[in-house]
């Protein structure tokens, strides 16, 4: 590739000189470039995909994490209990009538807080205060 420099610009259009130089190495080229984009394809089709994955969000790693929990029974007094490890805490007032929880965890633990609720006693859940 060559660049052109053009000498002498106060002379009248026609005179001017025209200098032809060899271009210097480190000049981009059109083969450099098509080789250069080339290979940013290459290793971009073959890089693992979870470069390019959308981070997990705090809501799916605590979904995931309360699937996999175990759920424990903690008595505080009285008929009042607290269940944790599905993903928070679940406060369960057993009465007369049935029971009262506030907070229900997440959906993938509902297997183990359902056979929690039927340890503290087999009455059903009347009442849910969800507080987020």
């Amino acid at each position: 590739m060559w660049h052109i420099l053009r000498a002498n610009r106060a002379q009248p259009r026609g005179l001017r000189k025209i200098i032809m130089l060899p271009a210097p190495e480190s000049a981009m080229t059109r083969r450099r470039s098509l080789a250069s984009t080339m290979l940013t394809a290459g290793v971009a089709c073959f890089a693992p995909r979870h470069l390019f994955a959308a981070p997990e969000s705090l809501v799916e790693s605590a979904r995931a994490g309360a699937a996999g929990s175990k759920v424990t029974i903690q008595k505080l007094r009285g008929n009042v209990s607290v269940l944790m490890g599905a993903g928070g805490s679940i406060a369960v007032l057993a009465g007369h009538d049935g029971k009262l929880l506030i907070d229900a965890g997440y959906v993938g633990a509902r297997p183990r807080i359902s056979d929690a609720l039927v340890t503290i006693n087999s009455d059903p859940i009347k009442h849910l205060i969800n507080t987020h």
